[in-house]
């Protein structure tokens, strides 16, 4: 009778296959998350969303961390916000800036900052 030889490497792989295979031992498939994210809907008073609003993040020192605008649908999205403490800004031309915050990020969270903004009332001189 003939011995059948295998090369340790090719054995060593063919065990952790099957380790795996029954979950013996498991392989990370996404990077740990670092940051949270923050996102949120801007309307007018009257429900309709806001399109064009400049969202302005800044931390408590008023430094800026990041800008976007909403979507024609109102929405806007910032991923990726490191941890810590923010207030967010939000302007549109013929609409009063608001502002929200302070609000804390933490790892993994995604905060919803969603607002209304109102027209400003025009003044006539005469």
């Amino acid at each position: 009778m003939k011995s059948l030889h295998i090369p340790k490497c090719h054995l060593v792989a063919f065990l952790a296959s099957i380790a795996i295979g029954i979950g013996l031992i498991s392989i990370p498939t996404a990077k740990a998350e670092t940051s949270g994210m923050i996102k949120g809907k801007i309307t007018g008073i009257d429900g309709v969303p806001l399109k064009g609003v400049i969202v302005t993040l800044l931390d408590m020192d008023d430094s800026l961390i990041r800008k976007t605008k909403s979507t024609r649908k109102g929405y806007y999205r910032m991923p990726q916000i490191s941890p810590g403490v923010y207030r967010i800004l939000f302007e549109k031309d013929d609409y009063e800036i608001r502002e929200k915050g302070p609000f804390r990020v933490s790892l993994n969270q995604t905060i919803q900052v969603d607002i209304v903004l109102e027209v400003i009332e025009s003044i006539s001189m005469e």
